[in-house]
């Protein structure tokens, strides 16, 4: 497997940090994520400027609710490669589960900056706007996801919750729709297509 190959090459060449990174990917794969943590640190213990083990390193900080952890991870790994559009969008992640909106609104603009086409920036920017109540901004985002990747169906599922709380219930109905076209079992979608058809009788009675 993966993981034994990546560990005989080690063997061989201990000190090549990509080999570490690609133990470390490997075991966060396999949710082993105390031995991805020590595999990025010692490709980090290599070359302490290796945006890819830092951006991963931060990956599994915040998977262990580590979050001061993964910030500083991420953001080292952004000092170090400026155009990473991913260490900025994960980046806006651990900002937003911070409750650091503005922060997080920041850093998934930075990283749409950089790579227009990021559907996950995006979705995600989305989220914190709708978080901060900026509903029509947050319209638009999802939107832009679903243009990048018209089979984002956590995007239009994001879409019509966003729809149902500016009461735009026929949008709201038609984005549900198109989720669990997506995804059959697409639970969450028919929760919420439920609740939508609720609100909808209601203001109609």
């Amino acid at each position: 497997n993966a993981v034994d190959a990546y560990q005989k090459a080690l063997e061989i060449t201990p000190d090549f940090p990509a080999l570490h990174n690609n133990l470390g990917n490997s075991y966060k794969e396999l949710g082993q994520l105390d031995n991805a943590l020590k595999s990025y640190q010692n490709a980090l213990m290599h070359n302490p400027d290796y945006p890819d083990s830092l951006n991963n390193l931060g990956v599994v900080f915040s998977m262990l609710g580590e979050l001061e952890d993964s910030v500083s991870c991420y953001t080292k790994a952004i000092s170090v490669k400026p155009d990473f559009a991913e260490a900025s969008n994960n980046l806006g992640n651990s900002f937003k589960k911070l409750n650091l909106f503005d922060d997080a609104v920041k850093s998934y603009k930075k990283a749409i900056e950089i790579n227009p086409k990021f559907e996950d920036a995006y979705n995600n920017l989305g989220l914190t706007l709708t978080i901060q109540s900026h509903l029509e901004e947050a319209v638009k985002c999802f939107m832009k996801a679903i243009e990048i990747n018209p089979k984002f169906d956590i995007a239009y599922n994001n879409l019509a919750h966003t729809y149902r709380q500016l009461k735009q219930h026929d949008n709201a109905l038609k984005s549900y729709e198109k989720a669990i076209s997506l995804i059959p079992n697409y639970f969450q979608a028919y929760h919420n297509r439920g609740r939508a058809f609720y609100e909808q009788n209601k203001l109609n009675d």
